[in-house]
């Protein structure tokens, strides 16, 4: 087992759809939701999984995060909660045609305002299920 981690980064190169694949499981998302997002076969996403367990001398994909966190190849500062990350670009594919009508303008900026507002509305609505209710 390799002590330093510096040691242990510098021995594995990743291609861009490996640490891809390796961020999405790190925030939780399934095999299903990965390929969607990635927009990627099941199969290519095996041939992925597959080689980013080889590469790490990893069993599964819980291991592979872990050690992944261990060596320095992921941050948890990057990551941010999957029902945010989700409801954010659910957010993002619903309102894109909006965004991309929004001009520079000054009323741009204020249409552009509103529907930020609508954003931050619904991400308080998240927010606020977490909350666990007052006990009298």
């Amino acid at each position: 087992m390799l002590t330093d981690k510096s040691t242990f980064f510098s021995s594995i190169s990743l291609s861009d759809k490996e640490s891809m694949v390796l961020r999405s499981y790190a925030l939780g998302m399934g095999d299903t939701a990965i390929c969607k997002t990635l927009k990627l076969s099941r199969i290519q996403l095996n041939q992925i999984a597959q080689s980013l367990l080889d590469k790490f001398c990893v069993q599964n994909q819980y291991h592979l995060v872990k050690k992944a966190y261990r060596v320095g190849y992921l941050d948890r500062s990057n990551f941010i909660l999957e029902d945010i990350k989700t409801k954010t670009l659910d957010f993002i594919e619903t309102h894109l045609n909006r965004i991309g009508q929004i001009s520079l303008s000054e009323k741009g900026k204020w249409e552009f305002y509103k529907l930020l507002l609508v954003y931050l509305k619904e991400m308080g609505e998240i927010e606020n299920k977490k909350i666990p209710p007052k006990r009298d």
